[in-house]
């Protein structure tokens, strides 16, 4: 193809599979990435104010597919998660994430996304996350996130751990902590200017509009089911305060050994003839 001269053979080779496998597409001389890649069952999106940030381009395209960490992702992504002991507290996170600009003023919500931890290395099933641009502005949301839950939500303890105890802040993209290991010195690691010039030369040849993160209602509900089905399967039982019953499960009839107190012998039981 007509970027094979100036980007390597074997992001080359990567870009061709991209095509072959309807990930991207031609359009105006360049590649389009497929929106459709956004419906995913898991999440419920919150867009914020104008963070410019473009996960789907720099995530999916430039780390899952080209194993390349973008410079946003190595500098500028700050996050602060809360983890939700139960679907019920995720709910009530996610419902809260849209009363913090009313309490402190803000004009949009924080943006983040609020759903199921599905992934194999994290060992929560929910999890609620908030974006931002420095280390200040994180630990910043964190105090927010603090006070709103403690101030709003129920003070239930489990394990001795109440849910505003499981906020945090950390960095990028868990599974860009796990290609280094979890270290925090390659943050500090400049890129390269050759780096720097694969990056600038990728972004030219993919067409990756910055999406608002804006779900449609059907969406939506079709991911709130899904976090209730999701809860029940797990045995997570707060579910059922929003459903009012157990419409997922199918009840088995039991069957037991039959216990007969007869001193009749089975050949002459009037069953067995």
């Amino acid at each position: 193809m007509w970027w094979e001269h100036w980007i390597d053979e074997g992001l080359s080779a990567r870009i061709d599979s991209m095509v072959k496998r309807g990930i991207v597409k031609a359009h105006d001389g360049r590649l389009r990435v497929q929106s459709s890649m956004l419906t995913s069952p898991y999440w419920m999106h919150i867009g914020g104010s104008l963070d410019c940030r473009n996960c789907l381009f720099w995530f999916e395209i430039f780390f899952k597919e080209l194993g390349i960490i973008h410079s946003f992702c190595r500098y500028h992504c700050w996050k602060c998660v809360t983890r939700p002991r139960s679907v019920k507290e995720l709910i009530q996170v996610y419902n809260l994430m849209y009363a913090i600009p009313f309490h402190h003023n803000f004009i949009n919500p924080i943006p983040g996304k609020a759903g199921l931890d599905v992934r194999g290395h994290t060992d929560q099933p929910y999890g609620v996350f908030q974006y931002a641009l420095s280390k200040e502005q994180a630990l910043q949301i964190k105090d927010i996130m603090v006070d709103m839950i403690a101030t709003h939500l129920p003070n239930e303890s489990i394990n001795g751990k109440k849910l505003e105890d499981t906020v945090f802040v950390k960095r990028s993209c868990t599974e860009m902590e796990e290609r280094v290991s979890g270290k925090d010195n390659w943050w500090n690691t400049p890129q390269t200017p050759a780096e720097w010039e694969i990056e600038r030369r990728i972004e030219e040849v993919f067409d990756c509009p910055v999406h608002l993160n804006v779900q449609p209602a059907w969406l939506k509900d079709k991911t709130l089911h899904s976090w209730l089905k999701y809860a029940n399967s797990i045995g997570d039982r707060s579910a059922v305060r929003f459903l009012g019953s157990d419409p997922f499960n199918v009840h088995s009839v039991k069957y037991e050994k039959e216990v007969i107190h007869s001193n009749v012998p089975p050949e002459e039981r009037e069953e067995t003839k």
